[in-house]
């Protein structure tokens, strides 16, 4: 007689239900990852990267995040319409956050589309920036697109104390992301944790990313492209164009000593170049009101940035 050993009906059973609860979570997991892609969450802009330019929305695509948020980029990155030579009545913003906005906002909100709509037919406005470019990562673009620059009317150049010391450079997927993530689920919610988990980690774990406050002077790197960029600009262009000093809600409260002496180091640079410019704190309408965080312009503010610069253009 074999003596074959009993099977344990507790064991058995574990094992039944460790595997319904694997395959459940597995079906959970596959029909989420299904649900964002439908819902189009996965829909944002992807970057392009390199040591000179840190990083700049990839060209020629579109989107519409959450299937609310539409977008779309030329080949130029730029952000309205499709790029075409107009010496009358072309004009590019640039800057960073400030003229890019945020992937969960209106087309119609963002301060390029807000100035097209207040120009009507006059010009027509392109857009091009990424979050926390420096004022380095802006030379750069306009650098690599002469093409652009000597076949537009103006320029509307947006900078704030931030933007004068070194080249903001990728450092993260989760910000700028590079790919589109094979794990929608998995990205997103590192997205959304990241931020609350990064004081836990240890330092050598945590990416770097630029600090917001403001440059106490203006780098020598800083200063010399952006001399030499002036320099070698189409004259035309740069007599139609406007440097523009955006303070935060801070600075426009409280005149800081510091941040005083930058600007007037900048503004000598962009002056001497034969830019004309303009320090936004000194218009009445840019009030406190028209920020939506402690520097970016809220939906009104662009409404109320777009008709200030249409004074000062």
């Amino acid at each position: 007689m074999n003596n074959v050993p009993a099977k344990e009906p507790g064991r058995s059973h574990r094992w039944r239900w460790l595997t319904r609860v694997a395959l459940g979570g597995a079906m959970l997991l596959g029909a989420t990852e299904l649900t964002l892609r439908y819902l189009r969450y996965d829909e944002f802009p992807i970057y392009d990267t390199d040591s000179k330019i840190g990083y700049i929305p990839k060209p020629d695509q579109a989107g519409c995040f959450k299937g609310r948020y539409c977008w779309n980029l030329n080949e130029h990155s730029m952000l309205n319409e499709p790029w075409v030579a107009d010496r009358e009545h072309g004009v590019l913003v640039i800057g960073d956050s400030l003229v890019w906005g945020e992937v969960q906002m209106a087309p119609r909100d963002k301060l390029g589309a807000c100035m097209q709509s207040v120009e009507g037919g006059r010009y027509r406005i392109w857009s091009v920036g990424a979050g926390s470019w420096s004022n380095l990562n802006e030379v750069e673009y306009l650098n690599r697109n002469e093409d652009v620059t000597r076949n537009i009317h103006g320029l509307v150049w947006i900078a704030n104390s931030g933007d004068f010391s070194y080249r903001s450079e990728w450092s993260s997927d989760l910000t700028h992301p590079r790919r589109r993530p094979r794990f929608l689920l998995g990205y997103l919610a590192a997205k959304v944790a990241a931020p609350r988990l990064r004081q836990y980690l240890p330092a050598f774990l945590q990416p770097h990313e630029p600090e917001n406050a403001p440059d106490s002077e203006v780098s020598a790197e800083a200063a010399r492209e952006l001399r030499a960029w002036l320099n070698a600009a189409p004259r035309d262009l740069l007599r139609h164009s406007l440097f523009v000093w955006y303070p935060d809600a801070a600075e426009l409260k409280a005149r800081d000593p510091a941040t005083t002496h930058l600007l007037g180091e900048v503004q000598k640079i962009v002056e001497a170049g034969g830019l004309s410019f303009f320090d936004l704190r000194g218009d009445p309408r840019w009030r406190s009101d028209c920020y939506r965080d402690a520097i970016h312009p809220s939906a009104e503010g662009n409404r109320v940035l777009a008709s200030v610069l249409q004074d000062h253009f």
